[in-house]
């Protein structure tokens, strides 16, 4: 028979959100992230041009530029993905819907209510 529809938004306690972002961009930053960037620039693109106007490119322009120092340009990203993140995180609020579960409930769980159709 058909199961019912559901739509589900993971979601992780605000300071373990944070400290992820912390760590993901620790490791963008390790892998070249900022000469990544700056071959971009000193190829001509600029943060206007599609794929350079993402979190965590755009920041370096300024940098590149003198105008901004790299941990402020750090800094800067990682704002940004703090911002975006709750912007997600708002938007799947307002969409209907969704059930909430914590991140870590394991896709058990979310098989559990998709079979039980609550």
């Amino acid at each position: 028979l058909p199961r019912p529809h559901l739509a589900v938004a993971l979601e992780r306690p605000r300071a373990e959100l944070a400290a992820r972002i912390d760590r993901r961009l620790e490791a963008m930053l390790e892998a070249g992230l900022e000469s990544e960037a700056r071959g971009l620039w000193e190829a001509g693109w600029t943060p206007e041009d599609p794929g350079i106007d993402t979190i965590g490119y755009q920041e370096w322009w300024p940098h590149f530029e003198g105008l901004r120092e790299r941990g402020e340009t750090i800094a800067a990203i990682r704002t940004a993905t703090r911002r975006y993140a709750k912007r997600q995180s708002t938007w799947f609020r307002n969409q209907g819907d969704y059930r909430t579960l914590p991140a870590d409930a394991g896709s058990e769980r979310v098989i559990e209510l998709w079979r039980s159709g609550r």
